[in-house]
């Protein structure tokens, strides 16, 4: 009897190892047909293969080690690999074209194919100010040669003296893909830089594959003053009251909180402004006082002349800082305001000047005494025939004051705005509401609210906010003793499509740059991607493409959390998760990869 089959129709007292067949097996009536052997006694069969498509047959002699394969796993290289078939690039015997051909010898010839699929394993990002030879990434590539040996290198113009087409010179490229700084990188100077990255095959020249890649240089946050704000953006870097600028202008070193620049006086106040005539001379008017940023400033004050000084003669002012009478005042032949103008001035001669005016009050000059019913019938008059006070007569009214509250959504275009009415004891208020106009036009609204039932709280809604504008807004009450207003507040309304609201997961809007009550606590975020976060302090945040985030922290390296996940962030160091707790002071985690608090 005969045997058919890919690579012998029988076997006997052999053995067949890492080999394979892929030829038509054609038919015999005996059926002692295989796809790889037809037949075997007493024969070892180990690690070899056949092609089910190609040789028509399904089946084959020589047990778990002949196994057959579709012409695809035929070609597939994993298939061979984990049998343990040699492909090394040095001395190996075998060599592939992934999905093209069968193993081949290694000497014989296979077509040509190109590297491809270059890309980098993680975002290309570095932190400036890192020392040369920072890791910023990790460059892989494909290649359908089996064996293949990839070699990567940065190609292109670059360096400071030529025609720079790239920014390759700011970086270092190892041979298996590792990209460095090859300089001390500023963000400042280059907050992005693109390099042309090559992959090789090291075979033949042209068998390579080029991409672009950007890689951006983060800002570190540098707060020297510890107040939340970035020196970049920080107008008074030591925290001293005194602006860089002023500083910088006066000669002093912004740095430094010792050493400052020195600021004019900012305000003069009297306490009183009334004076009643026929007073004698050195009768007191009121108290000056005037304001100084400078903590050690010394003050004098005097009479200057100029506009509002055309009755200084009537004052003087004492070294108590009195303002006082010069001569007794009558209301019948003098003015009834009078005008001194007054000047604050610190001892490098900074100064601020303010005119005053004091009323001059009346004082019935004929004293008659009053006439008495000694029967109590009717209340007593003067000689003037005018009747006492009544103390039961109602007060005139007051303004109210009026609060300017927070704002909230439901997350679908509808914005809440608050106030509140602190004081309306003395008044009736006509109307209420919130004050709001887009900040770079004049086109203002009212939105009145409805105070039935809400305990003087102001509360309105609308929808008609724009994504990406800035609005200012305020609380208002119209009283019959006029309009009062609160103090004007900002929201600036979240864009998703606007880069600089990479924060728009978090909140759909801002009030005052915060965010405030969020799923993420409060935190001030910045355009360039840092945020100051009432628990976690400074953190890089990067926004992936399902409204997560992956955060930069000083102390934790890179931490990823989203608004079903937070507190919980997991944590790529440790490949963990932390619980951040839920206290009012610095971050405390418990790390679930050591079981403890951090």
């Amino acid at each position: 009897r005969y045997s058919i089959g890919g690579i012998a129709g029988r076997v006997q007292h052999g053995s067949i190892i890492r080999t394979y067949s892929t030829g038509v097996v054609g038919y015999d009536d005996n059926k002692s047909r295989g796809g790889l052997i037809g037949s075997s006694y007493n024969a070892t069969i180990s690690t070899s293969f056949w092609d089910i498509n190609s040789s028509g047959v399904a089946t084959s002699a020589g047990g778990t080690g002949a196994v057959g394969k579709t012409t695809a796993g035929m070609m597939d290289p994993s298939t061979f690999l984990a049998a343990g078939w040699d492909f090394n690039a040095s001395g190996g015997t075998w060599k592939m074209t992934a999905g093209q051909t069968y193993p081949r010898l290694a000497w014989e010839n296979t077509p040509t194919t190109l590297p491809y699929d270059l890309n980098s394993t993680t975002p290309l990002q570095v932190l400036e100010n890192q020392p040369v030879g920072t890791v910023v990434g990790q460059f892989t590539a494909k290649h359908l040669d089996v064996p293949s040996e990839l070699i990567f290198k940065l190609v292109g113009k670059g360096g400071a003296n030529q025609k720079r087409e790239h920014d390759n010179d700011f970086f270092s490229m190892d041979k298996n893909g590792t990209l460095r700084t090859a300089v001390i990188l500023d963000y400042e100077a280059n907050s992005s830089l693109t390099i042309n990255a090559e992959v090789h095959d090291g075979k033949k020249l042209g068998n390579n594959f080029r991409k672009i890649f950007t890689v951006q240089v983060v800002n570190v946050v540098e707060d020297f003053d510890g107040d939340g704000i970035e020196d970049a953006h920080d107008p008074d870097n030591d925290n001293d009251g005194f602006s860089n600028a002023e500083e910088i202008t006066y000669g002093s070193n912004p740095w430094d909180a010792k050493s400052i620049a020195n600021a004019s006086p900012t305000d003069l106040t009297l306490s009183n402004h009334t004076m009643l005539e026929n007073q004698p001379p050195g009768s007191i008017v009121g108290q000056l006082i005037g304001s100084d940023p400078d903590a050690e400033s010394t003050l004098d004050y005097s009479r200057v002349l100029g506009p509002g000084a055309q009755h200084n003669s009537y004052f003087v002012i004492d070294q108590n800082r009195t303002l006082r009478t010069t001569q007794s005042l009558d209301y019948e032949s003098d003015d009834h305001n009078l005008s001194v103008r007054i000047r604050v001035r610190d001892e490098h001669n900074a100064s601020l000047v303010k005119v005053f005016t004091i009323a001059l009050l009346d004082i019935n000059d004929t004293v008659v005494p009053l006439t008495t019913d000694l029967n109590q019938t009717k209340p007593p008059v003067d000689g003037n025939g005018t009747t006492p006070p009544d103390h039961n007569q109602s007060i005139a009214p007051l303004a109210p004051i009026v609060q300017t509250g927070s704002f909230s959504t439901d997350g679908n275009g509808t914005y809440q705005f608050e106030g509140k009415i602190l004081s309306d004891e003395y008044a009736n208020i006509l109307e209420a509401g919130i004050w709001i106009k887009p900040a770079d036009s004049n086109d203002s609204q009212l939105l009145p609210a409805d105070l039935n039932g809400t305990g003087d709280i102001i509360r309105v809604s609308t929808n008609s906010l724009t994504g990406g504008k800035t609005y200012l807004y305020r609380a208002y009450a119209l009283t019959t003793m006029g309009e009062s207003l609160g103090s004007i507040r900002r929201i600036e309304v979240s864009d998703k499509n606007n880069t600089l609201h990479w924060w728009s997961s978090i909140a759909s809007a801002r009030t005052d740059e915060w965010i405030t009550n969020s799923w993420m606590g409060d935190l001030l975020p910045y355009a360039n991607q840092w945020a100051y976060h009432r628990q976690l302090g400074w953190i890089y945040m990067s926004p992936d493409s399902n409204q997560g985030y992956w955060i930069w922290r000083q102390q934790n390296g890179w931490l990823w959390t989203d608004s079903s996940t937070w507190p919980f962030l997991w944590a790529h160091q440790s490949a963990n998760w932390l619980y951040l707790l839920p206290i009012n002071r610095n971050a405390l985690f418990y790390d679930y990869a050591t079981g403890s608090l951090r």
